[in-house]
């Protein structure tokens, strides 16, 4: 997970440190509740499967 870029004129800190949107709530919400299911893949599946699943691009659904 990255930031992305900074928009012009706006200090890099305030940036940083700043809320998150409503959009970015959700898209972060859907990525915890993703890495939650790898996680439970990994425990019960193995790693390899595990991998396998949740590994690469997302054309999944």
């Amino acid at each position: 997970m990255g930031v992305g870029e900074k928009p012009a004129g706006m200090d890099l800190a305030d940036y940083v440190l700043g809320r998150f949107s409503k959009g970015e709530r959700e898209l972060l919400e859907e990525a915890f509740k993703e890495g939650a299911r790898a996680a439970v893949a990994i425990l019960c599946d193995g790693i390899e499967s595990a991998m396998n699943q949740f590994n690469g691009k997302k054309s999944r659904e």
